[in-house]
């Protein structure tokens, strides 16, 4: 994010530093940035996972473990580069590999179903991210200052908290952090 407390020559610098080894942008405030770190700082291990599950997929389908991984490794790193050196945006690439009736539009719909399908998945992981982090945000808080949260605590140097992870309900179609008081 912009400061006002940094002059233009001192934003600069920032910007020529960080864009030296990575793409630079800037937030409109900085409330923004558990968003940041769910989509960019945790995409990783969401990218890994979905390598590592192409390769489990294509094991399962009798390929070896080692034709399995370079496919799905090889598969990333040429789309990736596709999407980094391509023109067309991401929706454009997906359609030009699908041909109509063929094996990739078959997964598609599966993959881009609104009810249980990749978007609706990927949503509720990062919600659940940004929701986890503000939850340890508050553990720090609480465990490493005395803040009072309630009178029926005003001699606890904290309250205790637990976490739980509640499970869908038939009214709800995601899971949520809920922080509760013992």
């Amino acid at each position: 994010c912009k400061s006002k407390n940094l002059s233009k020559d001192e934003v600069k610098t920032v910007y020529t530093l960080l864009s030296a080894f990575s793409t630079v942008i800037y937030l409109k405030n900085e409330s923004l940035i558990d968003n940041v770190t769910a989509i960019s700082g945790s995409g990783p291990g969401y990218i890994f996972y979905l390598v590592e599950a192409l390769s489990q997929i294509g094991v399962d389908q009798g390929l070896s473990i080692k034709d399995s991984k370079t496919l799905a490794r090889e598969t990333l790193i040429g789309s990736a580069r596709l999407v980094e050196t391509s023109n067309n945006d991401p929706k454009t690439l997906k359609e030009n590999v699908t041909s109509p009736g063929g094996t990739t539009e078959a997964g598609l719909l599966v993959l881009e179903s609104k009810v249980n399908g990749l978007y609706p998945l990927l949503k509720l992981t990062i919600n659940n991210n940004m929701v986890a982090r503000k939850i340890f945000f508050i553990i720090t808080l609480l465990f490493t200052t005395k803040i009072i949260i309630n009178k029926r605590y005003s001699k606890a140097d904290f309250c205790p908290i637990k976490i739980r992870l509640l499970e869908s309900t038939k009214n709800s179609q995601s899971n949520f952090f809920k922080v509760d008081q013992w």
